[in-house]
């Protein structure tokens, strides 16, 4: 039985796991709240894959996994799914958290600057230059907390409107050529009144698949740390 929960503890992000243990109804009844919902992904990776093949890639992939993970749970974060070269991480997901907006801000520039320096020392990446890079879609608002699945396969994530609008920001800083699309949303919610010095562009956005329009704060260099330590 220990080994089993080993195991199993190994197939969910490691607070979650805790909390799953501790109470083995968490999520059986869906829960609403108000979070941050982030996405990230490697651009430009279809063509290393493409050039290292399937061994190193899933290796380079496990590499990236363990670094995002880490800084994501450092700032608390849950990384609830991964999707190759990238993945979806929610903030405040297990309990009420009031700097969970400002939390999401913090990682993003954390995963930017850290991920941008292991491509750099990263023997199986060197050449790449700025084919590969980073980006992040990033909103705040409301969202479903559920086990979704069928009865015998089912995993904790969120779903509504937010998630799909921070999926779309990554193809918002993907045409802009920036690391980080934040929404307005996410900003009034992590108390940053003026982004004006910290992100670079403004832009109200027409998101695919959407009839609204979003303000949208871009950011190519992470400023938002640094300001905050000024």
């Amino acid at each position: 039985m220990a080994q089993s929960e080993q195991v199993l503890r190994l197939l969910q992000p490691a607070a979650l796991a805790d909390r799953l243990a501790q109470d083995p109804t968490y999520l059986i009844e869906p829960i609403a709240r108000d979070i941050p919902v982030l996405f990230i992904d490697l651009s430009g990776f279809t063509q290393q894959s493409e050039r290292l093949g399937p061994v190193r890639t899933r290796a380079i992939l496990k590499t990236f996994h363990d670094l995002l993970d880490g800084i994501a749970s450092t700032s608390g974060g849950l990384v609830v799914n991964f999707m190759g070269d990238g993945a979806m991480i929610l903030f405040g997901a297990l309990d009420p958290d009031p700097a969970q907006a400002a939390n999401a801000l913090l990682a993003a520039e954390d995963l930017i600057i850290s991920i941008r320096q292991w491509i750099a020392r990263e023997p199986e990446l060197a050449g790449a230059g700025r084919t590969l890079d980073v980006r992040i879609g990033a909103h705040f608002g409301p969202v479903i907390l559920s086990r979704l699945g069928s009865q015998t396969n089912q995993h904790i994530t969120a779903t509504g409107d937010t998630v799909n609008v921070a999926s779309r920001l990554l193809a918002v800083a993907s045409d802009a050529k920036c690391r980080l699309a934040a929404s307005a949303d996410l900003l009034t919610a992590a108390g940053i009144g003026e982004p004006d010095g910290i992100f670079d562009e403004r832009q109200t956005s027409a998101l695919r698949g959407r009839e609204q329009t979003l303000d949208v704060w871009l950011q190519r260099e992470p400023a938002i740390r640094a300001s905050s330590q000024d």
